[in-house]
C-alpha cells in the first residue's frame, strides 16, 4: 500500500518511470501476501474468526485498503488494467464487508472485562490502526468512483458517495476515541507507536475521495470538504511528527515493520495535496504535493532499507 500510493505520487507530478518501478514492486509484495492469504483461505471460518480477534481485525483492512490504492493505480479506460482494477474492487468489497461484520460482532461481543482480561500485548486499546477502516472504506470509494466514471456507471457512482460518506463518519468516531485514550493521565510517549501516523493518512485519503468523487470545484460544498480534510490532514502531520520525534529521541530509532503505517500518509499526503492544488487551481497547493513526494520517497527508502536489512540479518 505505501509503495503503491507513492507510485501514484510519482505519476502525478510526471516521474513515470519512477512510478513504474514503484508500482512493479508494489504488484510483486502485493501479489506474494495475496499468495499467503488465498493459501490461508483453505480453511475461510478459522481465518475470518482470526480476523475478528483484538489486535487482528482493524490489521487485516490494510490488505483491503492496499488492494485499492493498487486497483486505483492500475485503473485505466483499456482493457486488462480495468479487468483487474474492477476484480481488486469486487474482492475488496467482499473483503470489507467480512472483515467490519466480524470485528464488530467480536468487539461487541468481548466488552470491557473480557477485553481486559486478554493477555498482555494483545491491542484492545483504541490506537492507529483503527482507522484503517477509514482507509480501507475510502479506498473503495475512490476505485468506485474511478471505474464508475470511466465506464459510466451512475449506480457505482452513487455507491462510491455513500462509502465516502461513511468512511467520513467513521472518521469522527474512531478519532473520538483516539482523542479520549491521547487524553489519559496514563497516555505517553511510549504509546505513540508509528501507525499513529494513519490519524494523519485518514482525512489525506478522505480529502483524495472527496476530489475524485464530486470534483471538488471552486465554490462547491466538495471543494469545502476537501480542504477540511486536507487542513485537518495538515494539522494532524505536525502533531504526530511532533509526538514521533520526541519518542525516537527518547527511545531512538529502530526498524520496525510498522513504519510502513507511516510512508503510506506520507505519500497520500502529497497526492491529497496535488489533487486539491488542481481542482481549486491553486499553484501553492500543487506546488506542495510535488515537494512533498520527495518526502515520501526519502521515508520510502529509508523503511525500505530497513526492511531489507531485517530481512538479511533478522
Amino acid at each position: 500500500m505505501a509503495t503503491t500510493i507513492v507510485s501514484i505520487a510519482s505519476r502525478e507530478v510526471g516521474l513515470e518511470v519512477l512510478s513504474i518501478v514503484l508500482l512493479w514492486a508494489a504488484v510483486a509484495a502485493f501479489a506474494s501476501v495475496a499468495a499467503l492469504d488465498v493459501w490461508l483461505a483453505r480453511h475461510p471460518l478459522a481465518l475470518l474468526r482470526r480476523a475478528g480477534q483484538p489486535g487482528q481485525g482493524f490489521h487485516a483492512l490494510g490488505f483491503v485498503a492496499g488492494g485499492c490504492v493498487l486497483g486505483i493505480r492500475l485503473a485505466r479506460a483499456e482493457g486488462a488494467k480495468m479487468l483487474i482494477a474492477a476484480v481488486l474492487l469486487a474482492c475488496a468489497f467482499v473483503l470489507w464487508l467480512l472483515i467490519l461484520g466480524e470485528v464488530a460482532v467480536e468487539y461487541g461481543r468481548r466488552g470491557p472485562r473480557r477485553r481486559q482480561a486478554l493477555p498482555r500485548g494483545v491491542y484492545t486499546q483504541p490506537r492507529g490502526e483503527w482507522l484503517l477502516a477509514v482507509v480501507a472504506t475510502e479506498g473503495l470509494a475512490i476505485l468506485a468512483a474511478r471505474i464508475a466514471h470511466l465506464e459510466q456507471l451512475p449506480a457505482l457512482h452513487a455507491g462510491a458517495t455513500a462509502l465516502w460518506i461513511a468512511g467520513g463518519l467513521a472518521y469522527v468516531l474512531i478519532g473520538a476515541l483516539l482523542v479520549y485514550r491521547a487524553a489519559q493521565p496514563r497516555f505517553g510517549l511510549t504509546d505513540v507507536s508509528p501507525d499513529w501516523w494513519i490519524v494523519m493518512g485518514a482525512p489525506a485519503i478522505w480529502c483524495v475521495a472527496a476530489v475524485t468523487i464530486t470534483g471538488a470545484h471552486p465554490g462547491t460544498a466538495g471543494a469545502a470538504a476537501a480542504a477540511v480534510a486536507w487542513g485537518l490532514a495538515s494539522l494532524m502531520l505536525i502533531v504526530i511528527a511532533i509526538a514521533d520525534s520526541l519518542r525516537i529521541r527518547r527511545f531512538g530509532a529502530r526498524f520496525t515493520p510498522e513504519r510502513w503505517t507511516m510512508v503510506f500518509p506520507l505519500g497520500m499526503y502529497s497526492v491529497a495535496s496535488w489533487m486539491l492544488g488542481h481542482s481549486l487551481k491553486a499553484a501553492w497547493l500543487s506546488e506542495l504535493g510535488r515537494l512533498w513526494l520527495f518526502v515520501a520517497l526519502v521515508a520510502w527508502a529509508a523503511v525500505a532499507l530497513g526492511e531489507l536489512r531485517h530481512l538479511l540479518l533478522g
